[in-house]
């Protein structure tokens, strides 16, 4: 039978003793996380970084890892700072090593290697260029997955700040904007986006429109938003939100400038930020977990 965590182990008459058994811990541990990984902390604190020999330091942090992903089972697995040795490559040639945590909590380096055994916990991926003399100089080429908490959100994936941006002029697709993101289970993005744009007082053919281009990895998932912009200077938003399976992706954001009738006659210019202050960003969030 189950029995409550918290709860103190009742001796029972024969001698022996009920309470709560290694699997119910592990099953409630693993209900209270969506995936394998790092658990999120100071994520500038947990990065690998090489040394002046042949080693990495890894720094305290704690993982979560399935015992059984089937069963939902798992482990909480907490790691003090410590330096893991590896060999040198050989020839001097570059080499890319993987550094993971294994089931019995051990750090572990596969050297010349770009995945881990399945079953572990990644920490990061150093690659070593050729002529190397030490592991000071390896960088890393992981996106980090990092445990989550099972409802949290991830909070935001990526961010364009405009400031700076003075007038476009382009009629055709300009890219302002490119970021990678990893999600570690199947998720909700919400793509939202901020514009003060104006136009010259003398500006004809009005309004014009900025068209927001927004593109997930590469032509797979592509909206577009038109922005209208007037001598009035207003600030506009919009939002739209997709499903993306776990794992890697890319969002690219584009602009160009066309007039009321659809063509590219009779544009001037769109100012885009007339003053300092004007609002132009660009934001990815995470909005939970795909059900």
């Amino acid at each position: 039978m189950a029995y409550p965590i918290g709860e103190p182990s009742v001796e029972l008459p024969g001698g022996g003793w009920d309470g709560m058994t290694p699997e119910g811990l592990q099953r409630a541990i693993g209900q209270s996380y969506m995936n394998a990984g790092i658990i999120p902390g100071n994520r500038s604190a947990t990065k690998i970084t090489g040394t002046t020999g042949w080693s990495y330091k890894i720094p305290a942090c704690a993982v979560f890892m399935w015992k059984s992903l089937a069963s939902r089972r798992g482990l909480i697995v907490p790691l003090e700072a410590e330096t893991v040795p590896v060999s040198a490559p050989s020839g001097g040639a570059a080499r890319t090593d993987t550094i993971y945590v294994d089931l019995g909590g051990t750090v572990r380096v596969a050297e010349g290697a770009s995945t881990a055994p399945g079953g572990t916990v990644v920490l990061d991926r150093m690659n070593i260029p050729a002529g190397a003399t030490n592991t000071q100089g390896a960088t890393s080429n992981w996106d980090q997955v990092y445990a989550i908490p099972t409802g949290a959100s991830l909070g935001r994936l990526a961010y364009w700040d405009g400031t700076g941006t003075t007038q476009w002029t382009e009629t055709d697709p300009t890219t302002r904007f490119t970021a990678r993101f990893t999600l570690p289970t199947d998720r909700i993005v919400r793509l939202e986006q901020i514009a003060t744009l104006t136009t010259p007082d003398s500006a004809t053919n009005l309004p014009h429109y900025a068209a927001f281009t927004y593109k997930i990895d590469g032509n797979a998932w592509v909206k577009r938003a038109y922005f209208q912009a007037d001598p009035t200077r207003q600030t506009r938003t919009v939002s739209m939100s997709l499903e993306l399976p776990a794992g890697p992706h890319t969002v690219e954001v584009q602009t160009h400038i066309r007039s009321f009738n659809g063509s590219h006659s009779g544009i001037d210019k769109i100012y885009v930020t007339e003053s300092w202050d004007s609002a132009l960003a660009f934001s990815l969030w995470d909005a939970g977990v795909a059900v």
